[in-house]
């Protein structure tokens, strides 16, 4: 009898219970900040600076020009102007040791030609003339002068290897909560780590991107490097050539003068080390080209890893500040879980 009265007591208890108590694991909890999240900033992407180098030049100075000019136009006119017999004269005295026959038959047009070609190689005598020469400043003046290939202004000064920007992985937002047991703050979490992951995958493609519009531009820009490259050693061939022209028709002038020894001397001295000397220039100037190609390419490099760097900072800054709002968002429904149904 006492059995039956207790179960009839717990059916009456039963039916007494609030609806809602019965249903409490229906309840939905609503978290507004956190079912939206908001798109990254748009990453801006800058086309990087590719560097050119001047190519320079080897030129004829006033000075020289003049004096060749003249010493041609003199076989017809037999007349060289005093101010160039007077430095020619000067020229004569270089190397005295050095015996005028010597000088008359080697500094021929094969003799030209085979310098500038590398075939020959300059004797002792005349690696001399040309050394007291290159002495005097005032003989320089009357050798063709080299206009160094730059680079922004700047002659390179040595081959440097193009830096390496090192870039920060994506790294998984840090304080994340993963401990949490009550309903409010699964529901919370649940939305919380939904946005992250929204915000990963935005952070992902702007990277892609990114990666995507610099991934070409060292290659082109090796490519062009090499392109201008082979466009240079036309130049040089070219200029090569001019020099070459001008040497022989200063050669064939000074064979056809009417003139004293001494004159020819100085004419053939100047001839030898104007020759001597524009083959130097010439082979620095190459390699001077060279080292300004490779600085050039090397800032070029440098620009696409620079620009690159910063767009993915800006990605990255964009990132960090967007997940710190989300835990921020997060950390605040979580405080006002106890405001929602059975609370946390």
């Amino acid at each position: 009898m006492k059995s039956f009265t207790y179960i009839i007591l717990l059916l009456l208890v039963g039916s007494c219970l609030p609806a809602e108590l019965d249903n409490i694991q229906a309840f939905e909890y609503s978290f507004p900040e956190l079912e939206e999240v908001e798109e990254l900033p748009e990453v801006v992407v800058v086309t990087p600076t590719e560097e050119l180098p001047t190519e320079g030049d080897l030129i004829v100075t006033e000075k020289g020009e003049k004096l060749v000019v003249d010493v041609v136009e003199a076989v017809i006119d037999d007349n060289i102007s005093e101010e160039n017999i007077t430095i020619i004269e000067s020229f004569a005295e270089v190397a005295p040791e050095v015996a005028d026959d010597y000088i008359n038959t080697e500094v021929t047009n094969e003799w030209i030609e085979g310098i500038f070609n590398g075939d020959v190689a300059p004797s002792q005598e005349f690696l001399q003339i040309q050394e007291e020469f290159e002495d005097n400043e005032e003989f320089v003046a009357y050798l063709a002068q080299l206009e160094f290939p730059t680079v922004d202004g700047v002659i390179p000064g040595g081959r440097v290897n193009p830096s390496k920007v090192q870039y920060k992985p994506i790294s998984s937002p840090q304080n994340r909560l993963s401990s949490l047991v009550t309903p409010c703050k699964e529901a919370a979490e649940a939305l919380y780590l939904e946005n992250l992951q929204n915000l990963e995958d935005q952070y992902q493609a702007q990277i892609d991107l990114v990666e995507a519009f610099y991934l070409n531009f060292p290659a082109d820009y090796e490519l062009n490097s090499i392109l201008r490259r082979a466009s240079f050693s036309e130049v040089l061939r070219s200029k090569t050539d001019e020099i070459k022209a001008f040497a022989f028709t200063f050669g064939s002038a000074i064979e056809a003068l009417d003139y004293s020894d001494n004159i020819k001397r100085g004419l053939r001295i100047y001839l030898a080390v104007f020759v001597l000397s524009s083959r130097s220039q010439l082979l620095e100037w190459d390699l001077n080209y060279q080292l300004a190609e490779d600085k050039a390419l090397e800032k070029s490099l440098e620009s696409v890893q620079n620009e690159k760097q910063a767009a993915l900072i800006t990605a990255k800054n964009n990132y960090d500040l967007a997940v710190s709002l989300q835990e921020q968002i997060y950390n605040g429904a979580v405080d006002n879980c106890h405001n929602q149904g059975a609370g946390g």
